[in-house]
């Protein structure tokens, strides 16, 4: 007679939890409104400190803060979610000119910091393993 050992699949509760883990990855809503507030936090942050992912912004000539004359630019900026993306943006129709530099000075406020960037891939991380509680 053979000696031998042997292991039998008992499920444990390990179907219903890849189940979940397969639902919280298909929908991803709850993970890119948190990142969403990730990368919003992150342009304030380049509002704050007045700079691009080169360095400074370019000077001025009058006196203040660098794009934040009115505030309105800053202001409208705003975090969005869906299932599968996150989004920061804003309609105010002069902000083109300054991220692009067409006709001014290009001074870039929508970027990810490298900062942001591991803290983002991070969150998806811990949604994917953990869920919501993590994240």
């Amino acid at each position: 007679m053979a000696v031998q050992m042997s292991f039998t699949l008992k499920d444990f509760g390990f179907s219903k939890r890849l189940k979940d883990k397969i639902r919280r990855i298909s929908d991803m809503s709850g993970a890119m409104r948190r990142i969403s507030f990730f990368m919003w936090t992150d342009v304030m942050r380049h509002f704050a400190r007045e700079e691009g992912p080169t360095g400074k912004w370019a000077p001025i000539r009058r006196r203040g803060k660098i794009l934040q004359d009115t505030g309105r630019l800053k202001a409208s900026i705003k975090p969005r979610a869906g299932r599968k993306e996150a989004i920061v943006e804003t309609d105010v129709p002069y902000a083109r000119k300054h991220q692009e530099g067409i006709g001014v000075k290009q001074r870039q406020f929508l970027w990810l910091s490298p900062r942001s960037q591991k803290t983002i891939a991070q969150a998806l991380m811990d949604w994917v393993i953990h869920g919501a509680s993590r994240i």
